[in-house]
């Protein structure tokens, strides 16, 4: 409670990816958050290394935020994976996944999508 400062946590969330340290982008409605696009600089360093593949998938009611996850995760040279990216969406339709993986291009674009 004392690190929201009275903030909702993805209000939170979007102040601390905000830093040098994340590629982030956020879309909002008005003055309330509606998506979140955020990855790691040691993630886009591996994605700009790695990224012939790309799986990607939904997580549901997993988090404080109210908002489904979509988790992208990456694929190197032998086999191990890794976080690439991570996006919070107001909702799993075709206009959010356009959203988050037009977040994702603007940093590298798969060869392979995977998803189900």
């Amino acid at each position: 409670m004392e690190e929201l400062r009275g903030r909702r946590p993805i209000e939170a969330l979007v102040e601390l990816i905000s830093c040098t340290d994340y590629f982030s982008k956020v879309r909002l409605v008005g003055d309330a958050v509606n998506c979140v696009f955020f990855m790691h600089q040691s993630s886009v360093s591996m994605c700009q290394t790695f990224c012939t593949v790309l799986l990607v998938d939904y997580t549901y009611k997993t988090n404080k935020f109210g908002m489904p996850l979509l988790n992208m995760v990456g694929i190197t040279s032998i086999y191990a994976m890794f976080n690439a990216g991570f996006a919070f969406l107001h909702a799993e339709n075709e206009e959010t996944y356009a959203w988050a993986l037009q977040q994702f291009s603007e940093v590298v674009t798969p060869k392979v999508l995977c998803t189900d």
